[in-house]
């Protein structure tokens, strides 16, 4: 993927203090106080993750690569959606809270905010949990989820999510829009401090012991559902 990389550096419109072009491919930021994604929200772009699983659907089907994005061929879009299909099923990859100054979540979408830098967590990257952050406590795949073993319980289930019900080129806003309703759990009996030194906050659990039994039902879920929705997608765009 050396060459992808390389074309998918910055090929976007980032900002200053943005990511690399084509890590900003694998997330949105879309404040936990939505109940949608849309592309008016602060935290989305025209390369966020939505916009890169439809841009990988377009080369599948054939169509010319949507820009900002640059798409060698099937085999490299293929790559790239078998990874992000993935990622958006993960809640952090999709909602994300915004704090204050006095480390209280709001909106910044809301009537008389302004967008301020200082006020993103980054799907919890800078929301440290002991000596980890939380969004890499979600990305974390559980032992449990041996793909060799995988429970008959959850092909079952996989085999019955209903393929979206709408034009291949919305599901991806749909899905994200879906595991929003899951960030919004994922932030939920947390409180926040800010220590001022290492321009990172600090998360305070209700309940830890009853927050990560929470954590791993919703992570089985997700999986479960990106599972079912990547061979919908493949089956939808390859035919």
């Amino acid at each position: 993927m050396r060459s992808y990389v390389r074309r998918n550096w910055d090929n976007c419109s980032r900002k200053p203090g943005e990511e690399a072009c084509h890590k900003s491919y694998h997330y949105a930021d879309v404040a936990i106080q939505h109940y949608r994604y849309d592309r008016e929200y602060t935290g989305t772009s025209d390369h966020d993750i939505v916009s890169a699983i439809n841009a990988a659907i377009a080369v599948l089907r054939g169509t010319p690569t949507l820009p900002p994005f640059g798409i060698a061929d099937k085999q490299e879009a293929l790559l790239m959606l078998a990874h992000l299909v993935g990622d958006v099923h993960q809640p952090l990859h999709v909602g994300a809270v915004y704090l204050d100054a006095e480390d209280r979540p709001f909106d910044p979408d809301a009537p008389g905010h302004t967008h301020d830098r200082s006020t993103e967590t980054h799907g919890g990257n800078i929301i440290d949990v002991g000596s980890n952050n939380m969004h890499a406590e979600w990305d974390q795949v559980l032992h449990s989820l041996n793909p060799d073993k995988i429970d008959p319980k959850a092909i079952a289930w996989a085999a019955a999510i209903p393929e979206t019900d709408a034009p291949l080129d919305s599901w991806a806003a749909i899905w994200a829009s879906d595991t929003l309703a899951a960030a919004r759990i994922a932030y939920t009996g947390i409180s926040y401090a800010h220590p001022g030194t290492k321009g990172t906050w600090s998360a305070r659990f209700d309940d830890r012991k009853k927050y990560l039994v929470m954590k791993r039902e919703i992570q089985n879920q997700q999986l479960v559902k990106a599972g079912a929705r990547l061979g919908q997608v493949l089956n939808s765009a390859l035919k």
